[in-house]
């Protein structure tokens, strides 16, 4: 009984302690009105150790059109790859070394708004994947927070 209770003991520390690791990974909610710009942020917090990742960020194709994607501030000196697809754009990142700590924007995607997207409408801004990797290639939790554009 001991033992079990041991392990159980373990088990709990290592979930605690990976949770405790945890970054979070997020888009606001903004509005913008139809046949105008946006410019939407990816924000990540706690990234310390951080040396790479690959995110995916989903949205209504029939309302935006993703234009540009551009590097965030937090990963200057990194390796920067983006893919601009019809409903979604896929980031890659990578260094040989991890950051230090900090939080702020990995990249800003600017989306154009359909000129015949109705008022009152709006879409989803969907981190459909988010994979953060450290120093030696394991992988960091990251918990995920999605956001809209209204369009007013």
């Amino acid at each position: 009984m001991k033992k079990f209770i041991n392990i159980l003991s373990l088990i709990c520390y290592l979930s605690i302690t990976s949770l405790a690791s945890a970054l979070t990974a997020s888009v606001p909610s903004l509005t913008a009105m139809p046949d105008t710009t946006v410019s939407v942020p990816i924000s990540v917090d706690d990234v310390a150790g951080v040396t790479g990742g690959l995110l995916v960020l989903r949205f209504d194709a029939t309302l935006l059109r993703a234009q540009s994607v551009q590097r965030g501030d937090l990963i200057a000196g990194f390796s920067f790859v983006r893919n601009i697809l019809n409903d979604e754009v896929r980031i890659s990142f990578a260094h040989s070394r991890g950051l230090a700590s900090g939080s702020g924007s990995i990249a800003t995607i600017t989306f154009a708004i359909s000129p015949q997207a109705a008022n009152g409408s709006r879409s989803e801004l969907t981190l459909a994947q988010a994979e953060f990797y450290d120093e030696t290639a394991q992988a960091i939790n990251v918990t995920l927070t999605g956001g809209q554009i209204g369009i007013e």
